[in-house]
């Protein structure tokens, strides 16, 4: 074919730093000191220095991980105060991170710990004083019984608001699933009445029906019901990486999830919700304890990780490479290959373009992040969003082929070409790149220069 342009790309094996996808801090931002120490901190510190993006031995990360208890936000039985969330999804943009929310019912701290004045996380006073005092002993993370009208009808109410106010807000990454026990890490769900079930599962995916989701795999119905009635809902577990933290003849990581995972349904989730994992411990504790961290990431990678919480605690220096490489493999990661296009067209219109890709992570993108070519000489700029979308792109080749239609009245002249991937829209770069692509020789504006075109 004449006047057919090829343009070819060599591959960079830098970390990315990309939307959606990747390292979460827990509790703080980029920028902020990550805790050294083997346990974590939920606190919002301030910033190690004022505009500072660089987490001494921590990864960049795109998304902030929250969980606050639900003690924050309803004060009063049909009161809710939105003050803190709204300052964190306005904190998550600043820091160019999006957010990664779990609002859990109550922890347990207060319960064992009655005396201590310092730490309040139950469940809001007025609903402990319609359910009654917590048991003395604490069994399934529970300190109430989740059947009892008091806690479901009162959580599923504040829920339905919560989804009311937040749900496709363009800085909500995604919501965590949360129905009981402490912590929302569903403690005693298996207890659940298949009403009370229901009632609390419903906020979430008909409430939020236009966020991800992501829910824990505890027993069966969970996932099917998530699954039935939201189109978007990943898994995530709390405890990866235990090789034999709790008892030396059993683990999480053989002896739990593999089979859990299965029997319940899992595996196929990852090709629209996002895979989320959570350090068991920290990376700091695996380290201490001499487990294998190669086998700990090639499982993930089996699962299709799309993003892992290390609890903003920092990476073991000697495990560096090890993280890198895992940080290249986890999520999506966007190498084209070759650009054909024609080098001449008429405006008004169309031009010949198609691209090789290649995804060389281990999932998909789940947001919507379009694919633009921007037309550019000295006077003027267009831009043209092509029919492809990226979500589509699953591990392994993809291809796209079609013709661009150029605007009418676009002057004759001979225009550049770019390619690039906008962010989610609504998000801070919603009309620029937001996507890193692993190529070499990406303008610094972050658009993929690919020759020229002439438009007579």
């Amino acid at each position: 074919m004449r006047n057919i342009r090829q343009i070819y790309f060599k591959e960079t094996f830098e970390v990315l730093t990309n939307p959606g996808m990747g390292f979460k801090t827990m509790g703080r931002f980029n920028g902020d000191l990550p805790d050294y120490r083997h346990g974590f901190s939920g606190g919002v510190p301030e910033q190690a220095e004022p505009g500072c993006r660089i987490t001494p031995n921590f990864p960049m990360a795109s998304m902030a991980y929250f969980r606050p208890n639900w003690r924050k936000f309803n004060p009063q039985e049909d009161v809710y105060d939105w003050t803190w969330l709204d300052d964190i999804l306005a904190r998550s943009r600043a820091a160019g991170q999006s957010l990664y929310l779990r609002v859990g019912p109550y922890g347990l701290y207060e319960v064992e710990h009655p005396a201590d004045p310092k730490h309040r996380d139950d469940v809001p006073p007025w609903v402990r004083a319609k359910v009654g005092p917590a048991p003395k002993t604490i069994e399934h993370f529970s300190s109430l019984d989740h059947n009892h009208p008091g806690y479901y009808e009162s959580f599923a109410k504040f829920l339905w608001a919560m989804a009311a106010r937040y749900n496709g807000h363009p800085d909500l990454e995604c919501v965590d699933i949360s129905l009981c026990g402490a912590w929302g890490e569903g403690g005693g769900t298996g207890f659940l009445t298949e009403p009370v079930f229901e009632t609390l599962m419903d906020p979430y995916v008909k409430g939020f029906d236009r966020t991800l989701l992501v829910v824990q795999p505890k027993g069966t119905r969970s996932v099917a019901y998530a699954r039935a009635h939201h189109p978007r809902c990943g898994w995530r577990v709390d405890c990866w990486g235990d090789l034999g933290g709790f008892d030396s003849e059993w683990c999480h990581m053989y002896d739990s999830y593999p089979d859990d995972l299965f029997e319940r349904g899992c595996e196929p989730l990852w090709q629209t919700a996002p895979v989320s994992l959570e350090a068991c411990w920290v990376i700091q504790h695996w380290f201490n304890n001499k487990w294998d961290i190669d086998e700990v990431i090639d499982h993930s990678l089996r699962w299709h990780i799309n993003n892992f919480n290390n609890k903003s605690s920092a990476i073991p220096p000697e495990w560096r490479s090890e993280i890198d490489y895992w940080q290249r493999k986890m999520g999506y990661r966007i190498v084209p290959r070759k650009v054909r296009h024609s080098g001449k067209a008429r405006a008004g219109e169309s031009f010949y373009f198609n691209c090789w890709w290649t995804n060389a992570g281990v999932a998909p993108a789940y947001y919507r992040y379009p694919l633009m070519l921007r037309l550019q000489d000295d006077r003027n700029t267009y831009t043209v969003e092509l029919p492809y979308d990226v979500r589509a792109m699953m591990p392994g080749d993809s291809y796209f082929a079609g013709s661009v239609a150029l605007p009418a009245g676009m002057p004759p002249g001979t225009y550049q070409v770019s390619m690039a991937f906008y962010d989610r829209p609504g998000s801070p770069k919603g009309h620029c790149p937001g996507i890193k692509m692993a190529v070499k020789g990406t303008a610094d504006d972050g658009w993929q220069p690919l020759g020229a075109v002439a438009v007579e």
